[in-house]
């Protein structure tokens, strides 16, 4: 009987054991998987700015309006739209009873308008035809509204990307902005002149303009989607020890992708930038991407 009790007690024990030491795996899963997963960036400064992105026109800056007698048809148009014409060279001949009149050139320059048709009479409201010259400065034209206006300013720097050419875009700088408002189309003109000369380019081509707005130097930013608002503060959390440390910070220039940070950061400081909305000060964390030493 004693023996059959010893060996109960024994059991006992031993069932103890095996369920203390349990726990205690249990214990350490739980807290393994208590820690978070995260990727962080460190802090860094840029230059950071707004952009505008607006369309506009290539067009020359010296331009022929040729005119004719609006009392005679026009016989044969020699120089088409967007054709190079060199000065004395034959633009267009009119019907004069039996007798043919020949209209030419005054200058070297490209054919930008051409306002009349073969067998009518000749425009007599319009230039028959618009040469531009061949040796004036490309410029590009582009029409803003009273909301985009206030932002430009003569000797602004600007991008241009010409749809239509497969190339990297030009520089250049705005010179002329009109002092008052176009009343049929309610919008400004503003013209930018190219830093380097282009021959690709030809007057009329649609162009893309990007101009830079409320640029920060030296700017110290992070990934905007790493700011949390809560109630009228602005927080994020970098990593220190393995754990989230939660900082208050104030905020500047916002461009969508990236934001100032005016002050509750250094540089150099590790932000989370995954994984945020998940923990809160003093978490527990473990950096999955973003260390240094990880991503070499």
């Amino acid at each position: 009987m004693k023996k059959k009790l010893a060996i109960f007690l024994i059991a006992i024990l031993l069932l103890g054991v095996v369920s203390a030491c349990s726990n205690k795996d249990t214990q350490d899963e739980t807290t393994e998987e208590e820690k978070v997963a995260v990727e962080i960036e460190e802090v860094e400064k840029d230059t950071l700015s707004n952009s505008l992105t607006l369309g506009g026109r290539a067009i020359m800056q010296a331009e022929m309006m040729i005119t004719a007698d609006s009392s005679l048809k026009v016989e044969d148009i020699k120089k088409g739209l967007g054709k190079k014409v060199e000065k004395d060279d034959v633009l267009f001949t009119l019907k004069d009873g039996e007798e043919i009149r020949e209209i030419k050139s005054p200058l070297e320059g490209i054919v930008s308008t051409i306002n009349m048709k073969e067998s009518e009479y000749v425009p007599l409201t319009k230039p028959a035809m618009v040469i531009v010259d061949k040796n004036a400065p490309m410029t590009i034209s582009m029409n803003v509204s009273e909301n985009v206006i206030g932002e430009l300013f003569i000797g602004k720097e600007a991008w241009v990307g010409i749809d239509s050419i497969d190339e990297q875009g030009l520089n250049g700088k705005i010179v002329s902005i009109s002092p008052t408002v176009d009343p049929k189309t309610g919008l400004y003109t503003v013209n930018i002149l190219l830093d380097e000369e282009n021959r690709n380019i030809k007057p009329g081509m649609a162009t893309t303009i990007e101009i830079d707005t409320n640029v920060v130097k030296n700017a110290l930013k992070v990934r905007s989607e790493s700011i949390l608002n809560i109630g009228e503060k602005n927080i994020v959390y970098i990593v220190k020890d393995n754990k989230a440390i939660e900082k208050q910070v104030k905020v500047g220039l916002d461009t969508g992708d990236f934001t100032e940070i005016k002050s509750g950061l250094n540089e150099g400081d590790k932000v989370i930038v995954k994984g945020q909305n998940y923990i809160e000060d003093k978490s527990e964390v473990e950096v999955v991407r973003g260390e240094k030493d990880e991503s070499n």
